[in-house]
């Protein structure tokens, strides 16, 4: 940036709205300009819902398995930095 004369400028002003989820009732503030359906981060909307799928399949699962199962996600996990 310094090589081209470029600096970094300050960050611009957000001006939030408030909106409503009509199926939830639930009362959140987005940007003016955004479509509220673009107020999350779908990445992780996706793990959190796999990470319940999973939980629930291990809960029904043999408990032996599941333990093998649990050692295997840590694992991957723990590689995967998460």
């Amino acid at each position: 940036m310094k090589r081209r004369g470029w600096q970094v400028s300050a960050s611009p002003k957000v001006i939030r709205r408030e909106w409503v989820n009509k199926r939830t009732g639930q009362i959140d503030m987005v940007p003016e300009g955004i479509t509220p359906g673009w107020n999350f981060n779908p990445g992780q909307t996706r793990q959190e819902n796999l990470d319940k799928l999973i939980a629930g399949k291990l809960k029904a699962a043999d408990p032996r398995v599941a333990e093998v199962a649990r050692r295997d996600l840590d694992e991957y996990r723990k590689r995967a930095g998460r």
